[in-house]
């Protein structure tokens, strides 16, 4: 599938670069991603890509909320 090892690519380089506070939720990501069909998980790749750049703290605030179930 064309495009999709360089997507992996940029996940990789934002789960190493300092800028970037989300690792885990990116995990996360790439583990559901592994499990689709190679369409949706390209498709849902290219969301995720842009919903970081668009709004890294939106992906922040949703996983702290998710790990304080208590």
């Amino acid at each position: 599938m064309p495009g999709y090892s360089t997507i992996l690519l940029r996940i990789k380089i934002a789960q190493k670069s300092d800028n970037f506070l989300a690792p885990i939720f990116f995990s996360e990501m790439l583990r559901t991603l592994m499990k689709m069909q190679k369409t949706k998980r390209h498709e849902a790749a290219v969301k995720l890509i842009a919903t970081t750049k668009s709004n890294p703290q939106k992906m922040i605030d949703r996983r702290k909320h998710s790990h304080n179930k208590s």
